[in-house]
């Protein structure tokens, strides 16, 4: 723009010259020949600078133009940009769904106190930093997805050492309604078992599901492997080959134990508010060269995590391979939940003269909300429990209550192994503020047998927790 007035002044300037200099040489009589060059400058002279003024009007249209096309493609931009949510922790997703990535974690704070009835064993009082977990997962081109997450509570650690990884996997999802996952992740195996810690309706799983999947001694939990998952609308199917969990030591030895697992489940009714779960699991295990297999717990509550709080335990049994085996029963009737396992496992001994040993469990669970709402159901487990009205001061928001109990049994007991038997009877009572806010607040009834030893009891436990 400041050259086209630029070209405008001296265009001006000049023709004003030109007039002046007619008037001079007028007024001097000079011939015509002399008049009509001088005449033929001053009109070329015209047209050179009409040409440079066109030619940077061009200039300028131009760069309109484009400073237009900046303008709309700054706004489309803007309108194509990363998708951003903080509910309840930060996730980002590209626009075309193709990428994402989130934050993940939970935080559990526990408390208990214990009261013996009858026998000598002595229970620590006191408080519990039971998970605190932090990670990420995302997925890239469209078909593949990563999760990374650990426990930084010292909790489950064989080792003592602080870290205690958790999942760490990379899947791909390219074929319908499929998932293959290679990494740590955790082995199908359980109900129970397979339902996150965060969403859990008591305070700890049952003690068979604790003693016959425990991921240090036993075959589930968290494994490193290959599995494949299928799900359709109303049955699902998983298998995997799977060594042993990363954060448990000797897992890097050669000749580390192995095995595979897999589940199957299906739902004959389900509908909103109106579901039947039914389901199987089983595994094959190969132990480690020289290893052994242990079964154990405590009475559902882990505050107190030294050796004589675990009331049955068989102790090491050398062993060449083991099996395990469950069956499960579920359902939801509006606000009322149901769940059952039977577990099973039997263990070939490799020392001489020393058959195979089999040992068993099961549980029953029932829960009710008290404000109406309904669990879900997806892929063969039960999901969240999401509040009708979150709880807010401001709103009028109460929460959700859930009134839940179960009864679970364990035998350890069988030919030379003597691990013992426990019941356990547990009430609970759960205030959900949101879909990841709770506080828990459990009774436990607990009476086992070990070799004679007898110890009865009582637990109460509180917890505060949160997970994204």
């Amino acid at each position: 723009m400041r050259r086209s007035i630029y070209a405008q002044k001296i265009l001006t300037h000049t023709a004003l010259a030109g007039g002046l200099f007619l008037a001079l040489t007028g007024g001097a009589q000079a011939d015509d020949t002399a008049l009509l060059n001088r005449l033929q400058v001053l009109e070329d002279t015209i047209k050179a600078l009409q040409s440079e003024l066109a030619a940077v009007k061009a200039e300028a249209q131009a760069a309109h133009v484009q400073a237009g096309q900046a303008a709309q493609a700054q706004v489309a931009s803007a309108k194509t940009g990363t998708k951003i949510d903080f509910k309840p922790s930060p996730s980002f997703t590209s626009e075309d769904g193709s990428a994402s990535f989130k934050i993940r974690g939970r935080i559990q704070t526990d408390a208990a106190v214990y009261h013996v009835r009858e026998g000598d064993t002595s229970f620590a009082n006191g408080t519990d930093l039971r998970a605190l977990w932090f990670g990420f997962e995302g997925s890239f081109a469209n078909d593949w997805s990563y999760y990374a997450e650990a426990d930084f509570s010292k909790g489950g650690r064989s080792d003592g050492a602080e870290i205690d990884v958790k999942n760490a996997y990379i899947q791909y999802r390219g074929f319908k309604n499929t998932k293959i996952t290679a990494g740590q992740h955790k082995v199908p195996l359980s109900f129970e078992q397979l339902t996150s810690s965060g969403q859990l309706t008591f305070l700890e799983r049952p003690t068979p599901v604790n003693a016959f999947t425990d991921r240090v001694t036993a075959s589930g939990d968290y494994k490193l492997g290959l599995s494949t998952a299928y799900a359709a609308r109303n049955w699902t199917v998983a298998g995997g080959l799977f060594g042993e969990n990363s954060s448990v030591l000797g897992s890097g030895r050669a000749n580390e134990g192995w095995g595979v697992a897999g589940r199957i489940t299906a739902a004959p009714i389900q509908e909103p508010g109106k579901v039947l779960h039914l389901g199987a699991s089983g595994s094959w295990r190969k132990v480690q060269s020289n290893g052994s297999v242990r079964f154990r717990d405590r009475p559902e509550l882990a505050i107190d995590s030294s050796p004589t709080a675990r009331l049955i335990d068989t102790g090491p049994i050398s062993a060449d391979d083991y099996v395990f085996a469950g069956a499960e029963l579920g359902g939801i009737w509006g606000p009322i939940t149901v769940q059952s396992e039977y577990l099973w496992t039997r263990v070939n001994q490799n020392q001489p003269n020393l058959s195979s040993v089999s040992f068993d469990g099961a549980y029953v669970q029932l829960s009710w909300l008290l404000t109406g709402e309904r669990r879900g159901y997806k892929d063969g487990l039960f999901a969240r429990v999401q509040p009708t009205r979150d709880f807010s001061l401001k709103n009028g928001g109460t929460g959700a209550f859930e009134l839940s109990g179960r009864f679970d049994t364990t035998d350890l007991n069988d030919a030379n192994i003597r691990g013992g038997t426990e019941d356990n009877y547990t009430l609970g009572l759960t205030w959900y503020a949101n879909s990841y806010v709770k506080t828990q607040v459990n009774w436990v009834r607990f009476d086992a047998n070990k070799a004679g030893v007898v110890t009865k009891g009582d637990a109460v436990a509180v917890r505060f927790a949160i997970d994204w």
